[in-house]
C-alpha cells in the first residue's frame, strides 16, 4: 500500500516558513534557503514543491486571505445586526486580540509592495482584495438599509473603509508611533458611525 502524499502539509510548512522570514526581513531579502531553514526543510525540498520564491508568495497571499476570511466568518456568525456585522469586519482586520498576528500584517504589506512590481503577484493580491471587498460592500449595503439610507454610496464607502484598513496596515509597520496603541479599530468605527 503506497504511503499517502503529504504534499499539502509540506507546502503549508513552506508557506509558513516564508511568513516567518518575510515578516522579519521583507520579501526581497527572504531567500529560499532561509525559508527552508524556517520550515525545517532542505532547499531542494522547497524547490521540489515550489519552482520559485514567487510561487510561495502567491500561495502565502491565498493563505493570508483565507485566514482573514475564517477570522471574519467566526465573528459574523455570532451577529445579526447590520451595524454590528460591519463593525465585526473592521475589527477582524484591525483589532489587536489573541487572534491577531503582526507577522501576517507585515507579509500582507510586503505582498502589496511586490504587487506593484510583479503582474502575477498583483493579480493574486487583487483577487484576494476583491474577495474581501465584495463581502464588505454587502455589509455596508446592509448597514445603510438598516438605517433607512440609500445603498447607492455602498461601493464608495466600502472602498474608503478598505483604503483605511490598508493604510493602517502600512502605518503600523512604517510609522508605528503614528498609530496610538489600540486606536485603529475604534477610530475607524467612530468615523463610520459618523458617516452612517
Amino acid at each position: 500500500m503506497p504511503r499517502p502524499s503529504n504534499t499539502s502539509e509540506r507546502q503549508e510548512q513552506i508557506v509558513l516558513g516564508l511568513l516567518e522570514v518575510m515578516a522579519e526581513r521583507g520579501y526581497e531579502r527572504s531567500s529560499v534557503a532561509a525559508v527552508a531553514r524556517a520550515a525545517g526543510l532542505s532547499p531542494g525540498l522547497v524547490h521540489y514543491h515550489f519552482p520559485a520564491k514567487r510561487s510561495i508568495l502567491l500561495r502565502l497571499i491565498d493563505y493570508l486571505a483565507d485566514g482573514l476570511v475564517e477570522r471574519l466568518e467566526g465573528r459574523l456568525a455570532q451577529l445579526e445586526a447590520p451595524g454590528d456585522r460591519l463593525a465585526a469586519w473592521v475589527e477582524a482586520h484591525l483589532a489587536r486580540d489573541a487572534e491577531s498576528d503582526p507577522r501576517r500584517v507585515a507579509c500582507w504589506v510586503g505582498a502589496a509592495a511586490e504587487a506593484t512590481r510583479d503582474p502575477e503577484v498583483a493579480a493574486a493580491f487583487r483577487s484576494a482584495l476583491e474577495r474581501s471587498h465584495a463581502g464588505l460592500v454587502e455589509l455596508v449595503r446592509e448597514a445603510l438599509r438598516a438605517r433607512g439610507m440609500s445603498t447607492r454610496p455602498a461601493r464608495s464607502l466600502a472602498a474608503a473603509i478598505q483604503a483605511s484598513v490598508q493604510g493602517y496596515f502600512l502605518l503600523s509597520l512604517t510609522a508605528p508611533d503614528a498609530v496610538p496603541a489600540g486606536s485603529a479599530s475604534s477610530t475607524l468605527l467612530g468615523l463610520l458611525e459618523g458617516l452612517l
